[in-house]
C-alpha cells in the first residue's frame, strides 16, 4: 500500500509529519509532492509551499520511513514547524 501526500494544501508540518508517521505505522510506503498551482485550476493562485517547509518535511520523512526518529521525538515550535528531528 502507498500513500501520496501533497505538501501546500493549508496543512501545518506537525500535522503532515504526524500523518505520515500513521500511515509509516500502518505499514504504507510514503511518497511526497510539493504543491505547485496548475493554470486553470481552482487553485491556480494559491501558492506553493516555502521550500524550508517542503525540506524539513522530507527531511522528517525520510527519518521516519528509515527508522531513524520517529513523530513522537520530533519537536514543534508554537507555528507547529519542526525544530527538532530527534530528542534524546
Amino acid at each position: 500500500m502507498g500513500v501520496h501526500f501533497i505538501v501546500g494544501l493549508g496543512e501545518a508540518e506537525e500535522e503532515m509529519v504526524k500523518a505520515i508517521q500513521k500511515a509509516y505505522d500502518m505499514g504504507a510506503l510514503t511518497h511526497l509532492f510539493s504543491f505547485f498551482p496548475e493554470e486553470g485550476s481552482l487553485l491556480e493562485n494559491h501558492s506553493q509551499p516555502s521550500i524550508g517547509t517542503y525540506r524539513r518535511i522530507q527531511l522528517a520523512r525520510y527519518l521516519i520511513n528509515k527508522g531513524i526518529s520517529k513523530y513522537e521525538n520530533m519537536r514543534f515550535d508554537e507555528k507547529e514547524k519542526n525544530r527538532r528531528f530527534w530528542s534524546k
